[in-house]
Parts: structure tokens; C-alpha cells; sequence
């Protein structure tokens, strides 16, 4: 269900009414806080994982002898 939730202040309200810590339960109620930090929250209350993204991983080539 959260997932599904678009907006911001959809995803506050769902997590507020679980059970947080106080200092978890100021970071939420802060105004600017972003998106990624709240599906973090929500993921260590509920215990859902989240799907790590890919990092870009550069590829360095060997240095040519001429």
C-alpha cells in the first residue's frame, strides 16, 4: 500500500501512524524532507527491503604503449 502512494505528504501520514521512535517521528514530521528518506524509514519499521540501484562502475582502460 505505501508504495502505491504518490505524493509526499501521503507517504508522511502512513508512517506517522506507525509505531516510531521520537527522533524518527521529528525527521518525518520535518517539511523538507525527501522521498528517499522517508521509503527508508517506512523500510526499516516495516521490514520491507528496498531494491538497491545499479552504481555506475567506470571501466578503465589499459594505458597504450606506442
Amino acid at each position: 500500500m505505501y508504495w502505491s502512494l504518490e505524493t509526499k505528504e501521503d507517504k508522511r501520514k502512513h508512517i506517522l501512524k506507525m509505531d516510531l521512535k521520537d527522533c524518527d517521528k521529528k525527521i518525518v514530521e520535518f517539511d523538507k524532507i525527501a522521498e528517499t528518506t522517508l521509503d527508508i524509514i517506512y523500510s526499516m519499521y516495516s521490514g520491507d527491503k528496498m531494491k538497491e540501484k545499479k552504481r555506475y562502475k567506470p571501466k578503465y582502460l589499459d594505458h597504450k604503449k606506442y
